[in-house]
């Protein structure tokens, strides 16, 4: 009786972290379908980019919850000023 017990117990231990492993399923098929007007997103260009999150649109997958915004390619660059009138009798 101890060894059916026991046997029975490994059994369900398999089972559960055999469950446990298993990715959980969330699909949700009414959002998969809706487009990225229907999901009140914005479709990012090639040289723009998302400043939120990606939405998953049937029609795009560069649907952005928040407004585009242009990728730029320059350096921004530092403005000295007046800095080197403040080395003094250095030079």
């Amino acid at each position: 009786m101890k060894t059916t017990y026991l046997l029975a117990l490994l059994l369900l231990a398999i089972l559960l972290i055999g469950c446990a492993k298993q990715p959980i399923k969330t699909t949700d098929k009414t959002s998969a379908k809706k487009t990225c007007a229907e999901l009140n997103g914005f479709k990012c260009q090639q040289n723009e980019n998302c400043p939120g999150n990606l939405l998953q649109a049937s029609d795009s997958g560069n649907c952005c919850n928040l407004k585009c915004q242009a990728t730029t390619s320059e350096i921004p660059r530092f403005d000295f000023g007046n800095y080197n009138d403040n080395l003094g009798s250095l030079q």
